[in-house]
């Protein structure tokens, strides 16, 4: 998803959507939400 932050934003939205009601502490849901944090902070 390189280049395509408007789908990026989506898969990881989507992504944290899913997991929200487990309580797991992996590396790429870490990723997920700091790459969400800098994509709103832009905004």
């Amino acid at each position: 998803m390189a280049k395509q932050p408007g789908k990026a934003t989506a898969y990881y939205q989507q992504l944290l959507k899913v997991c929200a009601s487990g309580n797991s502490n992996r590396v790429e849901l870490a990723h997920a939400q700091e790459f969400l944090s800098t994509v709103a902070a832009q905004n």
